[in-house]
């Protein structure tokens, strides 16, 4: 059985499509999980069981974020404890970060997940250091 992630970058509504062809791999005995980009945040006070958002931005101002997203930024140095980093832009603060400053952000109970959407970091420097990464 394979487990699949079915990644949109709008939301579900539902997309017939996306319903149909997961369905039918559920039906031939796969795990799927669907997962959407809520952009109108219309899901934001809903608790959320499964992760916690931490947002750093060294660009745009807090106020702003929380404003249009319902997030409050959390400063570089004080982001600990995460399974995933998800580094969405290439802000030059972000280019200018080495590995080993974010190595301590991760917990120690498993692997480290690098998402680098802008693929502005080594990955095999990366991976060659124990993180588990993925880029566009």
């Amino acid at each position: 059985m394979a487990i699949v992630k079915m990644i949109l970058t709008n939301g579900f509504e539902p997309d017939l499509r996306v319903y149909k062809e997961a369905k039918y791999l559920i039906s031939k005995g796969h795990k799927v999980e669907i997962i959407c980009w809520d952009r109108e945040a219309r899901y934001k006070d809903k608790p959320n069981e499964i992760i916690e958002v931490i947002v750093n931005d060294p660009v745009a101002e807090n106020e702003e974020i929380y404003k249009e997203y319902g997030y409050k930024t959390t400063d570089f140095d004080n982001i600990n404890n995460i399974d995933c980093a998800v580094v969405a832009v290439a802000h030059k603060k972000y280019k200018q970060i080495e590995w080993t400053s974010m190595e301590h952000m991760f917990n120690n109970n498993g692997q480290k997940v690098m998402i680098d959407i802008k693929s502005i970091y080594n990955q095999k420097q990366l991976e060659n250091n124990g993180f588990l990464y993925w880029s566009l």
